[in-house]
């Protein structure tokens, strides 16, 4: 995934949809000094932004056995119990799959990421946030928003919920990373780690899981997009 402020099919885009969908819905526009970007840059440093299978795997190995391990020793040396997280799914997980995750796991969310394709057959990022005490977006609101084609990225095929920012307590570290729906726990960007005022997040790997061919569930080729009878079916389902 590149960082560049363009659209959404290949890296982020801005867009709001507020209102009657009862959450904040935003793609978000992450900069070059944004402290997950550098934290990510580690490991992340070829121009065509590319990550190898290796690469990946050593971050989540330094992660998960050093990251995870400081968090604990603060939570009892400080008494801090809420570490700043990304967590990246495994696959997609359906609205219903998510609440129960969240609710199971006792994150709080700040923000939260889907994966759409587009009417061109192009996969989309389409983020959300919590409103109101509302974690899902609300229909019939929802369903018109990937079906108008005069919603920004025109129509598009909802596949499930990729990635979660929020703050989770460090205890439950080992508990969630154990959890076959989740790839990585990702602290990198808490302020134990980098200073961060304004909660910059750490940038998910999902759509590295994908462009390496690691996603479980259905998969779709999204380096050029399905096209004709295979992009009707997708969008049909």
């Amino acid at each position: 995934m590149r960082f560049k402020p363009i659209l959404v099919v290949v890296a982020v885009a801005t867009l709001v949809l507020a209102g009657a969908i009862g959450v904040a819905v935003t793609q978000v526009i992450r900069a070059s000094g944004d402290p997950g970007i550098v934290e990510y840059q580690k490991i992340d440093t070829n121009k065509d932004g590319y990550i190898s299978k290796k690469e990946l795997f050593a971050h989540k190995q330094k992660v998960v056995t050093e990251k995870h391990k400081a968090a604990l020793e603060a939570a009892k040396r400080t008494g801090k119990k809420d570490n700043f997280v990304t967590i990246t799914f495994t696959q997609p997980l359906s609205l219903e799959d998510f609440e129960q995750f969240v609710s199971e796991t006792g994150i709080k969310v700040r923000f939260y990421e889907a994966r759409a394709i587009d009417h061109q057959g192009l996969r989309v990022g389409m983020g959300f946030s919590p409103q109101n005490g509302k974690l899902l977006p609300q229909e019939p609101e929802f369903s018109q928003m990937l079906s108008d084609p005069q919603c920004p990225g025109g129509k598009k095929k909802f596949i499930g919920i990729i990635d979660v920012v929020g703050h989770l307590e460090a205890e439950k570290f080992a508990e969630v990373q154990s959890d076959p729906r989740v790839f990585l726990v990702d602290n990198s960007c808490d302020e134990i780690f980098v200073y961060n005022p304004k909660h910059k997040y750490m940038p998910s790997l999902y759509w590295k899981l994908e462009d390496l061919g690691l996603i479980k569930g259905p998969r779709y080729e999204f380096s050029d997009g399905p096209k004709g009878e295979e992009l009707k079916k997708i969008m049909e389902e």
